[in-house]
Formats: C-alpha cells, sequence, structure tokens
C-alpha cells in the first residue's frame, strides 16, 4: 500500500538518511533506542497508513503515537446531538486526552460516530457514506469499557450499529416465559442505554445484573480476553495518584458505567476512589419553586430531596479524602473542603 500510493522502503533500516517514517505499534522496537526525541524521524502507528489512505492526506503523526497510555491515539471522534451535555463533556475531554481528536461537525477525517440511537441525520450521513470513509457508527459505551479496560485496542464490533450485539436478545423463542424475560431484559438495555428513560422508568436489578453479564461476556471475545484487571492496578502508594484518596462528586455527573469507567482510571494509576451512598445513581429533575411575582430573585428551582441526600453523604466523607473532583466551586463538599484548607493555612502561619 505505501509503494502503490508514492512510499519507498528505507533500504538500509534506520541508518538510512532519506528514513523519514518508522511504523509500529509498540513504542519498543528493534532499534527504537537509536530515534530519540530530538530525531526528525516520525514514530507512528499502522492507522496513519490506512487513514492516509483513505483521506487522500498525508495525516499528521502526532496523532498516531505508540504510546498504550494514549487509548485514543489515531481515534477521530464526533457524536450526535441524543447525548446529554455532561456526556459529550466527558467523551470529548476523554478522547482528546488520551491521543485522539474531537470534532463538532461530521466532518471526512471522523474515525468514530457516537449515538444512542439511529434516529439522526448524522447517522444517516455516516451510515450513507461509510463504505468511503470505513466511519464507525457505534455506542458511547465503547469510551467506556476502552477506559475501564485500559485498553486501545478493544473491539468495537459488540458497541456498532445498524445491529448493535449488545442490544441483540436470544434469537429463535417462540413465546413463553423464555420470551417474556427477554423482552424485559431488552427494555431494561434501552432504560440503561437512553438517557432519561431510566430516571422514569427504572429498570429491575435483575435485569442490570442480567445485562451486565452479557456485556462482559462480549468483551470476552474481544482482543483484550484473559486480562485479569485485579493485576492491572497499581498498589497503594505508586502511580501518579499515590495512593491518594479521592472523591467524584456528583457535580460531575457521572452515572453507572460512565462513574465505573473513570474510577478503573484511577486505580490503575494508584488512586483510591471513595464510595458514597447513591454515588452512581442519577439526579432527579429538580423541583420548581412557584413564582412570587415578576421582579422575585432567587433560586427557580430546589434539589430533588434525594438528591441532597446523596450530597450530604458525599460531604461526609471529605474528612477522608485527599482530593475532591468537581466541577463548581459551591456545594456542601466543596465548602468543607475550603474551609478545611483555610484552617490549615492560618494554622501554619502560610501567606
Amino acid at each position: 500500500m505505501l509503494q502503490e500510493y508514492g512510499g519507498n522502503r528505507a533500504e538500509g533500516g534506520l541508518k538510512d538518511e532519506k528514513l523519514t517514517t518508522v511504523i509500529a505499534n509498540s513504542p519498543r522496537w528493534e532499534g527504537w533506542e537509536e530515534v530519540g526525541e530530538d530525531s526528525n524521524i516520525d514514530v507512528v502507528t499502522d492507522k496513519w497508513v490506512e487513514r492516509s489512505v483513505v483521506l487522500g492526506k498525508l495525516q499528521l503523526a502526532q496523532h498516531f503515537s505508540t504510546n498504550p497510555a494514549l487509548l485514543f491515539s489515531g481515534v477521530v471522534a464526533c457524536s450526535t446531538s441524543d447525548l446529554p451535555p455532561t456526556d459529550l463533556e466527558v467523551l470529548s475531554a476523554g478522547i482528546i486526552a488520551l491521543g485522539g481528536q474531537w470534532r463538532t461537525g461530521l466532518t471526512k477525517d471522523v474515525t468514530h460516530l457516537f449515538a444512542m440511537t439511529p434516529n439522526s441525520s448524522k447517522y444517516a450521513t455516516a451510515m450513507h457514506y461509510q463504505e468511503t470513509t470505513r466511519i464507525k457508527v457505534l455506542l458511547p459505551h465503547w469510551f467506556d469499557d476502552t477506559i475501564r479496560l485500559g485498553t486501545g485496542k478493544l473491539s468495537t464490533e459488540p458497541y456498532e450499529w445498524p445491529e448493535v450485539k449488545m442490544l441483540k436478545g436470544v434469537e429463535g423463542l417462540a413465546g413463553g416465559p423464555e420470551e417474556d424475560q427477554i423482552k424485559r431484559n431488552m427494555y431494561a438495555t434501552a432504560a440503561i442505554f437512553t438517557p432519561g428513560m431510566a430516571q422514569t422508568t427504572p429498570p429491575l436489578q435483575q435485569d442490570i445484573d442480567l445485562i451486565n453479564a452479557a456485556t462482559a461476556e462480549q468483551l470476552g471475545s474481544s482482543p483484550v480476553n484473559g486480562i485479569n484487571q485485579s493485576a492491572l492496578a497499581l498498589r497503594p502508594g505508586e502511580g501518579v495518584w499515590g495512593g491518594r484518596k479521592i472523591i467524584l462528586s456528583r457535580t460531575l455527573q457521572l452515572y453507572r458505567g460512565r462513574r465505573e469507567a473513570v474510577q478503573a482510571g484511577i486505580e490503575r494509576a494508584g488512586g483510591v476512589v471513595l464510595r458514597f451512598d447513591g454515588d452512581e445513581e442519577e439526579e432527579e429533575t429538580p423541583i420548581e419553586l412557584p413564582e412570587k411575582g415578576k421582579e422575585a430573585e432567587g433560586p427557580k428551582y430546589k434539589l430533588h430531596m434525594n438528591e441532597r441526600r446523596r450530597r450530604r453523604s458525599e460531604a461526609d466523607m471529605v474528612n477522608d479524602c485527599d482530593v475532591l473532583v468537581t466541577r463548581w466551586r459551591f456545594g456542601r463538599a466543596y465548602v468543607l473542603v475550603s474551609f478545611t484548607f483555610i484552617i490549615y493555612l492560618q494554622y501554619f502561619k502560610f501567606p
């Protein structure tokens, strides 16, 4: 393919004066020590070749790193409009931070389009040009599982539209209790995967457990089969976090699979995530307060009683944590952390 599109083999190997690019799928390969950071030689994955050919233009080497920590190296992602804003923030920030690129619009260089349903113009456009662009249209849960498993080689097949294997029930049953069970499991899947649906019609826990087991079975057939997740986590005191205890605030709106994915990433880097009551339950709709007139000031909504309870539980854990990760500079937990920090500075008489 390289020769067909104008590339030439470096006959002299790494000592060839005309060498510009090394293609590898690992950061360490025969002779890797000879190519320093100051070298003009680019080291890229084979995705660089594929995308350059598909797009008819040489792609930037920096987006196709062989560093295994950059899980989304080579990924250019976009999303349909059916994902909530908080999910979009997590997806875009996570992909960019881990070596990928994010596009607001569906440009021709997009490699992954995240879609919850097939009912959007972006979905239709991506499917229409899929043969040419080789774009993958898939559930955003591929992102969560990639981070949870800590591998950039997770197969996209179980997550891809139009026939998402993760959403398919068992075929060949003709009525009876088994079919009713399958329908309930399919409904629970939709409730889990569709934003807002689980808040009004939450699935049964037994259905959630069954779907989680089915997801694990699908992942078992992927290239990461056999990886012991507990073995991937570092011992306390090692890694970036060095055993620090971390609270993921409710304000981050990390629920179910997304929260588990972030937690897995922290634990792999040597951190400890503190759990509190209701930390992964979705937030209820705020209660609207009655209007007191057009000139009335102050809040028009208040948190649901259950959400206030969860945030109290979060605040109760503050004294046990080293790091509070929060979206906003307000709330019970944030105030407690700030107050403790101010007392600390005054005690040691820091300026």
